[in-house]
C-alpha cells in the first residue's frame, strides 16, 4: 500500500482518518509542529515530520518518499475572526499548505488530496466566502491551481459540510447538546431556522479512502454532502428523541451570526462512488452510545 503523508492528525477528522489508515495497513507519516500541545496524542509508532515554519523542514521529512500521497486536512477554523487572528489564519491556511506544495515539488511528489469547505459557496455561489476562514481556503485552492498547471500536480479537493461523530472534542453543535442533556442547563441558541447538511464521520472517512484509491486518475473539487437538510430546530428535536432527554433550549435567545448560512450550498458535484450511509438518527445514537 502506498505511503500517506497526513496533516491535521491532531484534529478530529485527521485523528479519525489516521486511525482508519493504520487499521487498513497504510504506512503513514504525519506532519506536525514539535510545539503542538497535542503532540502526545499521536501514536508513538507513527513517524512524525516536524514542521518548523520552513519548506526545508518538510523536504527533510519527505526524503525517500517520492511516491507518497499527501493528504492535507490541517486548518485553523474560525466562524468569526478578530483582527489579531488574521496572521494565524494566513499562516495556518495559506502559508503552511503552500510550503507543503513547494516541499512536494522539491521531493518529486505530485499527488495531493486537499480539504475545502462548503462555506466557500455562500448563497449557492461558485465562490462567495461565508467568512475569512472560507476565504483563506479558497486562496489556497488558487495557489494549488498553479502547482497543478505548472508542475502537473494531480489534486482532489474534498469540500466538506458539517461533520459529527463520537469523541468529538470540537465545541460544535452535538457537543453542546450532549452537555445540555447531561447538565440540564439552559442552552441559548439562534431562532434555529437555518438548514444544515451534516455528515457522519465514518462517511467522511469513506470519502477520503475513495479519494486515495482514485488519486492520480481523478482530479477536481467534489462535495461530501448527505443531500438531506434539517433545520437546527429539527436536529435538536431528533437529538432529544434519540437520547430520550428533554433539552432546555432557548431558541431566539441569540441572533443569527453575520452571514449565517440559512441554506447550504447545493450546486455541487458529489464525489464519484461515494454516498452517505449513516442517517442523522443513526449517527446521534452512535454518539450517545460512545460518549
Amino acid at each position: 500500500m502506498r505511503h500517506i503523508i497526513l496533516t491535521g492528525a491532531t484534529g478530529y477528522i485527521g485523528r479519525k482518518l489516521l486511525a482508519r489508515l493504520v487499521e487498513h495497513g497504510y504506512p503513514v507519516s504525519v506532519v506536525v509542529r514539535e510545539t503542538s500541545p497535542r503532540l502526545e496524542s499521536l501514536p508513538a509508532a507513527i513517524e512524525k515530520i516536524f514542521y518548523d515554519g520552513t519548506v526545508d523542514s518538510l523536504v527533510k521529512g519527505m526524503q525517500g518518499k517520492s511516491s507518497a500521497l499527501v493528504i492535507h486536512i490541517a486548518s485553523l477554523f474560525l466562524t468569526q475572526h478578530r483582527p489579531e487572528d488574521i496572521s494565524q489564519l494566513i499562516d495556518s491556511n495559506i502559508k503552511f499548505p503552500c510550503h507543503l506544495l513547494e516541499a512536494m515539488h522539491a521531493s518529486n511528489m505530485k499527488e495531493f488530496i486537499n480539504t475545502g469547505t462548503s462555506w466557500q459557496h455562500f448563497e449557492n455561489c461558485d465562490y462567495n466566502p461565508v467568512n475569512l476562514y472560507a476565504a483563506s481556503k479558497q486562496a489556497f485552492s488558487d495557489l494549488l491551481k498553479f502547482y497543478q498547471e505548472a508542475y502537473d500536480f494531480k489534486a482532489i479537493t474534498l469540500e466538506l459540510f458539517d461533520t459529527f461523530g463520537p469523541d468529538d472534542e470540537r465545541k460544535k453543535l452535538f457537543r453542546l447538546l450532549q452537555e445540555a442533556a447531561h447538565t440540564g442547563k439552559e442552552l441559548r441558541m439562534s431562532p434555529g431556522e437555518q438548514l444544515l447538511d451534516i455528515v457522519y464521520i465514518e462517511d467522511v472517512l469513506n470519502a477520503y479512502e475513495i479519494a486515495i484509491n482514485e488519486s492520480g486518475r481523478l482530479t477536481g473539487a467534489f462535495a461530501v454532502a448527505s443531500g438531506k437538510l434539517h433545520s437546527l430546530q429539527e436536529i435538536v428535536a431528533i437529538y432529544s428523541k434519540v437520547s430520550e432527554k428533554k433539552l432546555n433550549i432557548e431558541f431566539s435567545a441569540l441572533p443569527y451570526r453575520l452571514r449565517e448560512v440559512m441554506k447550504p450550498w447545493q450546486d455541487y458535484t458529489i464525489l464519484p462512488e461515494w454516498k452517505c450511509n449513516t442517517t442523522l438518527e443513526e449517527g446521534i445514537a452512535n454518539i450517545i452510545k460512545n460518549k
